[in-house]
């Protein structure tokens, strides 16, 4: 591939161009971030990069230095005016070089929520994105700006001396870089609050840019001044607002269709390792998929904004190449698609031409809804821009050359996906399951990704993908056989974090990291990975590769655990005031959560919790136990789960149901420490439960269904109504706010049902059915007040006032009061709770959500003998 490398130059001096503000703040008064910045530059050779640095908040001292006009000095007032657009000019002024703050985490700010959280000023890591406690003092700070600017310089110049002789390659190592080690370094200190990174920064700056730069490109001649017809430097500054009102971007989204439906499309035999592989190629795709783009047009990695979760957004050049070769570009995309993945896959997609003027704090929440709207009713148009040969071809073959259209006629056909023909037979499978299964068993011990571009690699190694004239490869662990355009990946850790790493990568190549939350898996006690029938505690039979059951208590059942941030869209747009930066920012740290930290921090509990239990077993009888003792659910808990898929703002697990109903709290109470409890960011899930050899596609719909349920689900608290931040358990919908609770009086049933209470008889497994009778007749009589309710408030769960009001002419307030109470004195604290004189926090009454508690201690005091009937 043919490289312009003076914009990918452009590119890396606008990424570089505040790089000073580090230093400035390690050192205080001594310094200003232009100039220290612009000499460090200096010192590593990168000329341009540093007249940038110097200058780009008094380019009129470098015109009046000049008095010519040079590209390089018109490539540096675009910069300029590219960085006071990313800003959605806030501010323009220099920051005073006494400030040195530390970062405040962006989802803490939402909504103008005053609880600001901040975070620790150091590199990306898997604690870095935890609230530190209390405020450091400006001596902390500086001292933590002085080991960033150490770590800073020490990679600039590893990065230099490695890729200096090619921009392209240097730029995208650089970007790379400054997204670990900048992060949570803070774009600005003064006059605002400081929840937008300087890596956003710095990268919305870069892509603004380039954009404008080759906008202006088109124009005329090379530089685009023929076009202003600007004959002298003295008039360059009189430029920046005709440049403002020009479109020169194109923002564009796209969407990838079908992923559900392509991800657990398949028979449970053989399914953990092929969704596994299917996830994470769903996962890649986007990033493929905008490579593929950068590549048509020869453009920097600073023009993908994001790309994860199904989508992608990119900032391009409103040139009339861009726009001519875009719709061609999706149906070449979209073709290769259908043929590699049997039609189950597409993108959709949308752009919105904007000028600088659009990208104002103002007014850039306004094109971000227009681009959404405008994505939306494309949805609706499945085969526009499709050519009618090809829609023909889709209708007539509509899953591929290699499918078989009907099934029932043919012994012939892969028993894993049941659409395409059988190539190999030992197991009976299709060539695409058996290399993506491939991908799947690769990805838990994965450390190196590569993706290469050209030609097709015909070893097993590498899968492979056409698309149109060029190939995509990927390849697991290996990093034999890579070029110039081979991205390699670190995985899952801070690559630029450590220099002899660095060091040690190969001279070609271009370096990132690669975040992915499924690299996850379950083994057994022989190190083989676990289906999901071993996962709900069976053997399997000897047709599927086995493992070894997992320890499950109660029933033989599997969990499926689905969740998403609540109305995601709608913060972006209402939530902050919206610039390209900020969205960059937020963006970065939503995917960041749940594609890295959030499954490190499932990791880290899961393994904690299984020493605990064995600490607490191997503690002798006569010494008491520190802590509360945890349950046997947690024996092997590392290897009780899936997290099949986790990024963009979502995630899906699927593992043992004994498990996943604590590990649902945990991850509700690590969101919660992320947003740091901002009451306008919140999330909703449903968790469902199948037997071992249910469908994986049935549980993966089922469980969206119960999604979907506590994402409707409302209800009043005092004045407000509340809707969302829920999660549908055992078919029952429970605010988060009532969750531990409810988890709670499951457990208390559960111990007076297993042990004895100082000498009294153990709880029969019987009152649980009266409980439930209870909680049946509190749903009847619940029923019947709704009828006397306003329309308004028909079907909303009764607010705490309420309730109490119709507690005590209720039978089932009798049944628990006398009855219970009566016959098992064990329970009468239990019915206090239950009965709301102890319910400080919850939104609803527990009889709302007592059936869930019930079916928790049900199941798990339920005895099932290993490989008995249940």
């Amino acid at each position: 591939m043919g490289t312009n490398e003076s914009i990918h130059l452009m590119a890396l001096a606008a990424l570089l161009h505040d790089i000073g503000k580090v230093h400035q703040r390690a050192k205080g008064t001594e310094t200003t971030h232009f100039y220290s910045g612009a000499d460090f530059l200096d010192s590593l050779g990168l000329s341009f990069p540093a007249l940038v640095a110097r200058y780009h908040h008094n380019m009129d001292g470098w015109s009046n230095e000049t008095k010519l006009i040079t590209e390089d000095l018109w490539r540096g007032y675009i910069i300029q005016i590219a960085d006071h657009l990313s800003a959605g000019q806030r501010d323009s002024e220099p920051e005073r070089c006494e400030n040195a703050c530390a970062f405040i985490s962006p989802l803490s700010t939402i909504n103008e929520y005053e609880a600001h959280a901040q975070l620790a000023l150091c590199s990306l890591s898997s604690f870095s994105w935890r609230p530190t406690e209390g405020l450091d003092s400006e001596e902390v700070i500086r001292k933590n700006y002085s080991e960033l600017w150490n770590l800073l310089r020490a990679n600039l110049r590893e990065l230099v001396k490695k890729y200096g002789n090619s921009e392209r390659s240097l730029c995208h190592s650089v970007f790379n870089a400054l997204r670990i080690l900048l992060l949570q370094v803070p774009s600005a200190c003064w006059k605002s609050v400081p929840d937008i990174s300087l890596f956003s920064h710095s990268h919305s700056t870069a892509a603004i840019a380039v954009c404008l730069w080759e906008w202006l490109s088109e124009r005329h001649n090379p530089i685009g001044l023929e076009f202003f017809n600007v004959d002298n430097a003295h008039a360059l500054p009189n430029l920046v607002e005709r440049i403002k009102q020009s479109p020169a971007c194109l923002l564009l989204a796209a969407d990838m269709s079908g992923i559900q439906k392509f991800i657990y499309a398949v028979t449970n035999k053989g399914a953990a390792k092929l969704v596994k592989g299917r996830s994470f190629l769903v996962s890649r795709l986007p990033r493929i998929s905008s490579h593929y783009i950068l590549r048509k047009f020869d453009l920097p990695e600073t023009q993908i904004l994001y790309a994860g979760g199904g989508n992608f957004y990119m900032l391009l050049p409103n040139t009339d190449a861009v726009r001519n070769e875009l719709p061609i570009i999706f149906r070449t995309l979209n073709r290769a698609l259908r043929e590699r993945f049997s039609g189950m896959l597409k993108f959709v997609y949308s752009t919105y031409e904007l000028s600088g003027v659009q990208l104002e704090e103002s007014k850039f929440g306004n094109v971000w809804n227009q681009l959404h709207r405008k994505l939306g009713e494309k949805k609706k148009r499945k085969f526009e821009h499709i050519p009618d040969n090809e829609i023909l071809d889709i209708f007539n073959n509509p899953l591929g050359n290699d499918a078989i259209i009907d099934q029932s006629k043919s012994e012939n056909i892969c028993e894993i996906c049941k659409v395409r023909k059988a190539q190999f037979y030992e197991p009976k499978e299709c060539k695409e399951c058996r290399e993506i299964s491939k991908l799947g068993k690769k990805l838990r011990d994965c450390k190196w990704i590569v993706e290469k571009w050209g030609q097709q690699n015909k070893t097993d190694d590498w899968w492979n993908m056409k698309i149109g004239d060029d190939y995509v490869s990927l390849q697991l662990e290996n990093m034999n056989d890579i070029d110039d355009d081979s991205y390699i990946y670190a995985v899952n850790r801070p690559l630029f974090t450590d220099i002899n790493e660095l060091i040690n990568l190969p001279q070609n190549g271009l370096p990132g990291v690669l975040f992915y939350g499924g690299m996850h898996a379950p083994v057994g006690k022989d190190g083989k990975i676990r289906t999901f029938g071993e996962l709900a505690g069976i053997e399997e039979n000897e047709e599927v590769e086995q493992s070894s059951p997992a320890p499950v208590l109660g029933p033989h059942r599997y969990g499926v655990l689905r969740l998403d941030v609540d109305n995601l869209g709608k913060i972006f747009s209402e939530g902050v005031k919206l610039t390209i930066d900020r969205l960059a920012t937020l963006s970065t740290f939503i995917e960041l959560f749940f594609s890295y930290w959030l499954p490190e921090s499932i990791d880290k509990w899961a393994k904690d919790m299984h020493s605990k239990l064995k600490e607490f077993e191997d503690t002798p009888p006569e010494k008491e136990f520190e802590d509360t003792p945890p349950g046997k659910e947690f024996k092997d808990a590392h290897n009780k789960y899936y997290i099949l898929y986790s990024g963009g703002d979502d995630m899906f697990i699927i593992g043992s149901w004994d498990l996943l109903v604590p590990l649902a709290w945990h991850i509700r109470e690590q969101f919660g420490e992320f947003t740091n409890w901002n009451p306008k960011v919140t999330l909703s899930g449903g968790l469902s439960f199948f037997p071992p050899k249910f469908p994986i596609r049935r549980a993966a719909d089922m469980t969206q269904t119960a999604e979907n349920n506590a994402k409707s689900f409302t209800r009043k608290v005092g004045e407000k109504t509340i809707k969302k931040d829920c999660i549908n358990i055992f078919g029952v919908n429970v605010p988060w706010s009532d969750y531990e609770r409810m988890h709670k009086i499951g457990e208390k049933i559960r111990w007076l049902i297993e042990n004895n209470n100082g000498g009294k008889k153990k709880l029969p497994r019987s009152v649980l059915q009266r409980l439930y009778a209870i909680s049946m007749m509190y749903a009847k009589h619940i029923r019947e007040l709704d009828r006397q309710l306003d329309k308004f408030e028909q079907g909303i769960p009764l607010s705490v006032e309420k309730f109490k009001e119709g507690v005590a002419n209720a039978r089932w307030t009798w049944m628990l009061t006398y009855s219970l109470r009566k016959d098992y004195k064990e329970l009468e604290n239990l019915l206090k709770t239950i009965l709301m004189e102890n319910t400080e926090g919850g939104q609803v009454p527990p009889l709302e959500w007592l059936q869930a508690s019930i079916a928790w201690a049900d199941w798990i005091t339920r005895k099932i003998k290993s490989g008995g009937k249940e």
